[in-house]
């Protein structure tokens, strides 16, 4: 399934959730990455697209908290204000102390949920951008209600 098919309307704001707190920071690094690269892909596709990670690691980087206590507030407003969640289903996604309440609380106020998993990427380490990114290929899928470990 592509994103036009999982998520029709064009205007949708979609919220991108990903993991990002561990306590290796090159897990961190990558996390932030593999966001940069999903939110470019969206983008590239014409999609408003905000990612509460490609938001913030810049911030947390000069100096704010990285952990989900200080975004939590700013997260659950923007999954409220978006139209659509879409979980980033990279390493770590299932356990995400944020991942699970962005999802949960998108399912408690009827928000639709959906899955995007990078399927390959297009490029090889020499041709990613100056961000250390690669732009990947992606397949979707719609989300199935079901208990996430909050």
């Amino acid at each position: 399934m592509n994103v036009d098919q999982l998520i029709p309307n064009k205007d949708a704001l979609i919220y991108l959730a990903s993991p990002y707190s561990h306590p290796d920071s090159a897990v961190i690094a990558e996390r932030y990455r593999e966001a940069l690269s999903a939110a470019r892909y969206l983008a590239a596709q014409g999609r408003l697209v905000f990612s509460p990670i490609v938001n913030s690691h810049p911030l947390s980087e000069a100096g704010l908290p990285k952990s989900w206590k200080f975004w939590r507030s700013l997260d659950l407003t923007l999954v409220r204000r978006s139209d659509f969640l879409l979980v980033l289903t990279i390493p770590g996604y299932e356990t995400s102390v944020g991942v699970c309440e962005e999802v949960g609380y998108a399912e408690l106020i009827g928000k639709p949920v959906g899955f995007m998993n990078k399927t390959h990427n297009e490029w090889s380490d020499e041709h990613s951008d100056t961000y250390g990114v690669e732009p990947g290929t992606y397949d979707f899928k719609a989300g199935v209600k079901q208990t996430w470990a909050v």
